[in-house]
């Protein structure tokens, strides 16, 4: 598995090279997103994977890492291979990229 960190996913998605995905559930999204994140919950992930911009890297993020990890492995299984996960997820991004972002 692909994994970058924060830096580089709030990098890349800056420069418009990278979608950034953020599969967490729309409850977390209420207590804290990133700006220019689009929401592909989990739990909803394989009936709207198809929606997902394919064409540039995709990045995957969610709280920690491992509900990314999941749906990296779900679309690699569909032969979607340019993707990478936030390694750390939204919280990692808190410590290291915008600290003015809250932290559950």
């Amino acid at each position: 598995m692909r994994e970058c960190s924060p830096a580089d996913a709030a990098a890349a998605l800056s420069n418009g090279d990278w979608t950034l995905v953020d599969v967490r559930e729309p409850e977390e999204l209420s207590i804290v997103s990133i700006n220019g994140a689009v929401n592909f919950p989990l739990s909803e992930f394989t009936e709207r994977f198809a929606d997902i911009p394919t064409d540039r890297t995709i990045a995957l993020l969610c709280h920690h890492g491992g509900r990314s990890a999941q749906a990296l492995a779900y679309l690699a299984s569909k032969g979607i291979t340019n993707t990478v996960n936030v390694a750390g997820g939204v919280d990692r991004w808190a410590l290291t990229v915008d600290e003015s972002l809250n932290r559950y």
